[in-house]
């Protein structure tokens, strides 16, 4: 008996080898292409998502920022009129009664002024700085300053220490009248996500009730 030791493959009769089936390059690009496609979509709705949410976030800091000065601003005033009730003084009428207590810096179709939180808040003269040029600088934040001196989660324009750079800017811009000023309060940032200068302004009208 002989034993095979080997056994020989299935030939077909021609002789040829079948070959198997696959992807063509055309394929191969076809099917990265559609790939591509389904991951890049989601990825370009989370990129849009983000930038909205920080151009949200933004603006709402531009709001509090200008509507701060505002009220800053009209604290002075306040204080304007009844520091002239108190001392006997009628600014009623006052052609510089918008003026009075630092302001005289923001007064003007081509002068600015600035808050800066970082001075003694007790003192409006020394807060309210004029701006060179109309170029008021960018804010700083500062969410912790040592001993409470000043205050807390503040922007202002210190440097060193806990301040931190933003790309936020405010200047004010005050056009006074006899008895009324218009008030104009413009904060400007710009992004990187977002891109561009984007700018928010808020207006109030000051009057003199004294």
């Amino acid at each position: 008996m002989i034993i095979k030791l080997f056994k020989k493959k299935n030939i077909p009769k021609s002789g040829k080898v079948s070959k198997k089936g696959g992807f063509t390059l055309i394929e191969t690009f076809i099917a990265i292409s559609i790939l591509m496609i389904s991951v890049a979509g989601p990825l370009t709705i989370a990129q849009r998502s983000l930038s909205s949410s920080q151009l949200a976030r933004d603006q709402i800091v531009a709001y509090y920022l200008a509507q701060d000065a505002v009220e800053y601003i009209r604290d002075v005033r306040d204080n304007i009129a009844i520091g002239g009730l108190n001392s006997g003084v009628n600014i009623n009428g006052h052609p510089n009664w918008i003026g009075l207590q630092g302001l005289d810096s923001c007064i003007g179709p081509t002068n600015y002024c600035r808050i800066d939180y970082s001075q003694n808040l007790l003192n409006s003269s020394s807060v309210i700085e004029a701006c060179p040029g109309g170029v008021c600088g960018t804010l700083s934040y500062n969410d912790d300053i040592a001993g409470g001196a000043v205050g807390t989660h503040i922007y202002a324009y210190g440097s060193g220490g806990n301040w931190v750079p933003t790309y936020f800017t405010r200047k004010i811009q005050i056009q006074a009248g006899t008895n009324e000023a218009l008030l104009t309060v413009t904060v400007s940032w710009q992004s990187a996500l977002v891109g561009g200068v984007k700018t928010f302004s808020v207006t109030e009208d000051l009057f003199n009730w004294h």
